[in-house]
């Protein structure tokens, strides 16, 4: 009897709930997608104490609002996301789906950003 509750247990872990399912679905779709968001990178070549007035700049001259870091500012760990470029990475938020792609266009275009892109976030509806 212990060899079928595992075997039965082993089998339900294996099978997707059908919240899993309606989830794989809509994301497929494409509903519940928020592409307004924008993520782009600087530069490496753009100097550490001008990063967030650049990024701000960058992202007010593409249409896009609350510009902000991605990864936090963490006194502590400061260094390490220096080190890993992380102190490089914004977000910003578009008003339509078509000024986030422009925006994305723009950033792409400037030799400060190292890349743009929008932002997939999948949403549960």
């Amino acid at each position: 009897k212990k060899c079928s509750v595992a075997a039965s247990v082993s089998a339900r872990a294996k099978t997707p709930s059908m919240r899993a399912y309606l989830f794989i679905i809509l994301a497929a779709l494409g509903r519940g997608m928020s592409e307004k968001r924008v993520q782009f990178k600087l530069a490496a070549t753009v100097a550490y104490e001008s990063v967030p007035s650049r990024a701000e700049a960058l992202g007010e001259a593409a249409g896009l609002s609350q510009v902000k870091r991605v990864f936090r500012h963490a006194p502590k760990h400061e260094a390490k996301h220096r080190a890993q470029g992380l102190h490089l990475w914004y977000t910003g938020a578009a008003a339509t789906a078509a000024d986030a792609d422009r925006a994305v266009a723009q950033l792409q275009a400037d030799p400060d950003v190292a890349s743009a892109e929008l932002d997939q976030e999948v949403q549960m509806l």
